[in-house]
């Protein structure tokens, strides 16, 4: 259905911020035009856990009605999904996408590394 490669190029702190830098190389075999995965990082180290924004990848008429729902009703009223940014699957093609995010820095980063967790959703 699909393939996902999630290749982190960096963890950098500097001065208080933690900068996360990856990139995603996205193989759509076949998703359906309803159907939509999520690509979630996960910056972790023995001790703690933090998910970072996630990448939804959609079918075109889930894509389609995400996209009106956000331009109608405004970003405020999808918040709460906390994605990243959103994707349109084109099937039997390549998507890449650098992923890029900056958070306030906690001890505990310093050991840190960054895995990918693919929720499908139908």
């Amino acid at each position: 259905m699909y393939q996902v490669e999630f290749i982190p190029v960096s963890l950098e702190k500097k001065d208080s911020r933690f900068y996360i830098e990856a990139d995603m190389s996205i193989l759509c075999r076949h998703v359906g035009k309803d159907e939509f995965f999520m690509c979630t990082p996960i910056l972790s180290n023995n001790e703690y856990r933090l998910e970072l924004p996630s990448v939804l990848i959609a079918g075109y008429r889930r894509y389609r009605s995400q996209k009106f729902a956000i331009y109608g009703f405004g970003r405020n009223l999808l918040s709460g999904y906390k994605f990243y940014k959103m994707l349109k699957a084109v099937n039997s093609s390549w998507i890449n996408y650098p992923y890029r995010v900056c958070m306030d820095y906690e001890e505990w980063m310093a050991e840190a590394k960054v895995a990918c967790l693919i929720s499908n959703k139908s």
